[in-house]
């Protein structure tokens, strides 16, 4: 630890050489345009957002008055008015926020859930409850420091904290992870020496304990040392080992100097010009820091200096000498690489945790960015394939009145999907699921309705009166009905498993706007085309006509039908025991892999393979996609990597790869370019991928590939277009400048080409614990009872009666 004084600080008058002639643009100069330009820009964008928003809450208003008043309907003026603003401002909001938030389970990203650590004194005693708000915005400081990253932290059980990152690469992911491991508990405590402290050290070596008591008080403790940053020199530490590996003696003093004291730490360089960490005190903690260093200075008649230990959570990461009294400003140094310093710099900005977190998480799901857009794109085409089904129906069966649910079924989607840029709520997978569901949701109140329609034409009703008393009649029909949905999805998003609540958005804003669009902006067009006499007749298809079936005499033949397939379906439950439920209700691993396009494999041949493979518990294959040879291992077991291996060793080379090709090798013949460090000499070339990669990922392996190749200190640069330093964007494309010559660029690509086709692609690996396993069936039981609570309670008030309810609820069960 070296003091930085203050006059060391760099002067801030201007320094005369660096005067700027009269007449020369400065970057300040450049900076003050630029900045004025961008204020502009910003400007005009606000002046045409809200120019956009005015025309979108006028527009339709004033159309809506004026055709009410055209077609003589004024009654009609602000319906049309209303659906017409909806309508527009929720088509503007598509357009505008395209595209929609996307769940880490199709943009790529992991999610994780951490346990807290139980803990406890040296003296046993358990440690109080945790604020768990506190904890959450601790970790949201330090995953998340500046608020811009989509990131959502949340607790999940009592004791569990779920972190959902999308659009994070392996790197980040494992950077996140560590972060949320350490507590960040910083301490500056002085080693033990034998000069001052043998009577403590010789009590430390008498006892296995890992504190040092004198009456009452801790007089030191063992800490196991970072042996990458520190040399284990017995002539400076006092050092025992165990089973747990070397540790060292350090003192507990009364000043107690911790990291709650620290105003900012920052990246810096020490004298031998090697990274380290600055740090600064406020005033408590300077004077406290002072007072420390001040009473362990060097004995000026011996030459004996004292060292002051650095501990980050419990570990001795750096022991320099201390030269002389230090206050506000400080350094730690070390053999520190330039991302350990960003990593403590974070963890000391952030703060410690108020607890600490299990080092591995009980739960990970990680799925990949390409994964996540096959995924979007077989979404897409289940919407518009069910689309296109009720949309060709609707008009063969309905003609007229189907063309009116069609607009109806358009409008509700465009209705939904706009409500969910507003609120900024995520599409998942499973709400892409609650989306399709909504297509067909959309259109059964319009059934409801037409059928109500047709049997009042059948009647010898007129048109017109036809058209309102089936709407009258149908609409309470189509509220009970939407409403005990709704129920069950407000049940659903009550949930904390990200997926259920992903699934319930969709469905409940498609069930608001399915009553909207069926029952209101139906109504309007109907009036519109009947009021002007567009239609006069109402014409449909009608394929069943009037029956006269003794339901009720074949109750006795239904009961006996019942009986048999229930206790079929509870025989086959009992027989397969937990196999019956997936690893979302038991824990375990699931992992996606994918085949070679020269290598398929049929299902069969997959399933096989996997389940003869000694040491899976309870494995399961799924068929993702037999065209794109995407298949989903589920298994019992809980260590992905463990997954991941024995699936390398079962189908070796058939599976995908991160394969790669190159451009032909050039030499450089100019000097940098720009900030280039590559000289002439070098080579140049672009690198495709199969899969799409991230810069710091492809940089690592070629970093390694050099380091094979006997070129470790060989200088590259990456590029690509539409990347910018510190992004995390993907390309399948990347420009390389490397310091080398084209036959040794060759050599290294052949190098980086074989370690990555012994690299297989793993599109998802989740992991599922026993415990958030275990939380799932109780959530399950227990929304199930609620919701089922929640239809007997609304039955019970709708009409009057608590057995229609039960009876309700027992044919659901049934």
């Amino acid at each position: 630890t070296t003091e930085q004084p203050a006059e060391s600080a760099p002067d801030v008058t201007q320094d005369p050489a660096n005067a700027v002639a009269p007449g020369v643009t400065t970057a300040a100069d450049t900076t003050a345009e630029t900045a004025a330009a961008d204020a502009e820009q910003s400007g005009m964008a606000m002046l045409l957002t809200m120019l956009i928003v005015l025309s979108t809450l006028i527009v339709p208003v004033a159309v809506g008055i004026y055709l009410g008043k055209s077609l003589r309907m004024p009654d009609h003026g602000w319906k049309i008015a209303v659906a017409l603003l909806a309508i527009t401002a929720a088509i503007v909001i598509d357009v505008f926020g395209w595209p929609p938030k996307r769940g880490p389970d199709l943009s790529g990203g992991i999610l994780l859930i951490y346990e807290l650590q139980e803990t406890a004194d040296e003296e046993g005693v358990k440690a109080p409850a945790i604020d768990m708000n506190r904890m959450i915005a601790a970790i949201a400081r330090r995953v998340n420091p500046g608020g811009v990253k989509e990131v959502t932290i949340r607790q999940y059980g009592p004791r569990q904290i779920e972190i959902i990152i999308p659009r994070a690469g392996d790197d980040e992911i494992n950077q996140v992870m560590r972060m949320i491991s350490s507590s960040g508990a910083l301490e500056f405590r002085i080693t033990a020496n034998r000069n001052d402290h043998q009577d403590i050290i010789d009590l430390a070596m008498k006892s296995p304990a890992r504190v040092v008591r004198v009456g009452d008080r801790i007089r030191a403790r063992w800490v196991k040392p970072d042996e990458t940053q520190i040399e284990m020199d017995s002539s400076i530490f006092v050092i025992r080992t165990d089973v747990r590996g070397p540790e060292v003696l350090v003192m507990m003093d009364l000043h107690n100097v911790t990291g709650q004291y620290l105003v900012s730490a920052r990246p810096g360089l020490d004298q031998g010009g090697r990274p380290a960490v600055n740090f600064t005190f406020n005033a408590r903690g300077a004077s406290r820091f002072g007072k420390l260093t001040g009473a362990n200075l060097p004995n000026p008649a011996t030459q004996f200096y004292r060292h002051l230990g650095i501990v980050l959570d419990n570990q001795l990461i750096s022991a320099p000498r201390l030269n002389s009294r230090i206050d506000g400003r400080g350094e730690i140094s070390g053999n520190f690489t330039n991302e350990e310093v960003e990593f403590i710099v974070s963890i000391l900005n952030a703060g410690s945790l108020p607890a600490t977190l299990a080092k591995e998480p009980i739960s990970r799901q990680t799925i990949s960015p390409t994964l996540g857009a096959d995924l979007i794109r077989k979404g897409t085409y289940a919407i518009a394939l069910s689309m296109a089904a009720v949309l060709a129906f609707m008009l063969i069966y309905y003609r007229f009145a189907g063309v009116i649910a069609c607009l109806a079924l358009l409008a509700n989607l465009a209705l939904v999907l706009g409500v969910m840029i507003s609120i900024k709520a995520a599409f998942t997978l499973p709400g892409l699921a609650g989306f399709v569901l909504t297509v067909g949701m959309a259109v059964d109140a319009n059934v409801l309705i037409f059928e109500r329609i047709r049997e009042e034409l059948a009647r010898g009703s007129a048109l017109r009166m036809a058209i309102r008393n089936g709407f009258a009649r149908a609409t309470t029909t189509i509220v009970d009905a939407n409403i005990t949905t709704l129920i069950t999805a407000i049940v659903l998003y009550m949930s904390p498993n990200e997926q259920i609540r992903g699934f319930a958005v969709p469905l409940i804003l498609g069930i608001m706007m399915s009553m909207f669009t069926a029952i209101f902006c139906s109504r309007i067009i109907f009036d519109i085309a009947e009021k002007r006499r567009w239609l006069t007749s109402l014409k449909m298809m009608h394929i069943i006509g009037h029956t006269q079936i003794d339901f009720i005499g074949k109750r006795r033949i239904a009961a006996a039908a019942s009986l048999v397939l229930i206790a079929i379906g509870l025989v086959g439950v009992v027989g397969r025991g937990s196999d019956v439920l997936d690893i979302d209700f038991t824990g375990g691993t699931s992992v996606t892999l994918v085949f070679r396009d020269e290598t398929p494999q049929p299902i069969a041949y997959v399933r096989k393979a996997v389940t003869d493979q000694e040491g899976f518990d309870s494995v399961a294959v799924v068929g993702l996609d037999e065209v794109d040879l995407q298949y989903m291992v589920n298994t019992r077991n809980d260590d992905i990597v463990d997954v991941q291996q024995r699936l390398h060793d079962i189908f070796g080379d058939d599976l995908r790869n991160y394969s790669i090709s190159h451009s032909p090798i050039s030499a450089i013949e100019e000097g940098p370019v720009e900030e280039s460090s590559v000289q002439a000499g070098g080579s140049t070339t672009k690198l495709t991928f199969g899969e799409d990669i991230k810069h710091d990922t492809v940089a690592e392996r070629i970093t390694t590939a050099l380091e094979s190749a006997g070129q470790p200190d060989a200088l590259f640069e990456l590029s690509n277009v539409n990347f910018r330093r510190g992004s995390e964007r993907r390309f399948h494309d990347w420009d390389l400048r490397i310091a080398l010559d084209p036959i040794q660029t060759e050599t290294v690509l052949s190098t980086l080409s074989a370690q990555l086709t012994d690299t297989p692609v793993f599109p998802s690996s989740n992991k599922i614990g026993g415990r958030v396993a275990g939380d799932t069936q109780a959530q399950a039981g227990a929304f199930l009872f609620a919701s089922l609570l929640c239809m007997v309670g609304y039955i019970w008030l709708r009409f009057q009666r608590v057995m229609f309810g039960l009876a309700a609820v027992v044919a659901l069960i049934h």
